[in-house]
């Protein structure tokens, strides 16, 4: 942090100032072999062809 410029400084208080409030808190951890509650996306293919 000290060999950053003030002015970058600055620029990253107002960016992360203009973020707002705090959204919705991430779901809390599944294990791999647990049941997923919420909705999701799987992206391992159903089926390779090689």
């Amino acid at each position: 942090m000290q060999m950053i410029s003030e002015s970058d400084l600055r620029d990253t208080y107002k960016f992360i100032r203009s973020l707002g409030h705090a959204g919705v808190q991430s779901p809390n951890f599944i294990p791999p072999d647990g049941e997923i509650k919420t909705k999701y996306i799987d992206f391992v293919p159903a089926s390779a062809k090689h």
